[in-house]
């Protein structure tokens, strides 16, 4: 099978090939990482355990704040994922206490992170238009580059090797992403459509 989604991240990511046991006998534990149906619908889903409580099962994506909205019994459970194949790579997944402690710190972390975003973004947010820089295009650090489109050409703004802007068909304005926003000036970028009197 294979993991598509961003639920469960960073434990898996996006078109990893998941190997999965079936729990036949054995007990489901808290913090292990289960496939299931969603209830309601027909779409295979993979969270792990978050608790477990009179033969209910709640579960949680590693990379969600919150439970899902709804509960499971075993029955509902298709597997444990027990293995990851990322390329060539095989990872182990963990599942009971030792799967626990590795999502309550992937949450710890998720949590740590925002809070050091919007610090950043509130100062970010206060700096004047005046003060940020034009970006030199075509030098070591930033590039555009163009991708063909159905709908028209699209341009991207590369800071090595990652996209931190686009330029849509559209061609109205360039998206920046934060924290990058805040210091780019645009008016320097190509494709920019000027606002204003010249």
């Amino acid at each position: 099978m294979l993991y598509i989604g961003k639920s469960m991240n960073p434990t898996l990511r996006n078109l990893d090939k998941l190997l999965v046991r079936r729990y036949e006998d054995s007990d489901v534990n808290t913090g292990d990482v289960v496939i299931f149906v969603s209830p309601g619908g027909n779409q295979k889903m993979v969270h792990r355990v978050s608790g477990i409580s009179s033969g209910v099962i709640q579960t949680r994506g590693d990379n969600n704040r919150n439970d899902d909205p709804f509960v499971l019994k075993k029955s509902d459970i298709l597997g444990q994922v027990i293995q990851a194949q990322r390329g060539a790579k095989r990872i182990p997944v963990e599942g009971g206490n030792r799967g626990l402690a590795i999502s309550l710190s992937v949450a710890r972390r998720n949590l740590i992170l925002n809070i050091v975003k919007k610090i950043i973004t509130g100062i970010l947010n206060v700096l004047p238009q005046n003060r940020r820089f034009p970006v030199k295009i075509n030098s070591r650090l930033f590039r555009v580059i163009s991708i063909d489109r159905e709908s028209g050409d699209e341009c991207r703004l590369m800071l090595g090797k990652y996209v931190i802007g686009r330029l849509g068909v559209n061609g109205r304005s360039w998206e920046i992403r934060s924290p990058f926003k805040y210091f780019i000036d645009t008016s320097n970028l190509p494709g920019e459509i000027k606002t204003g009197s010249e």
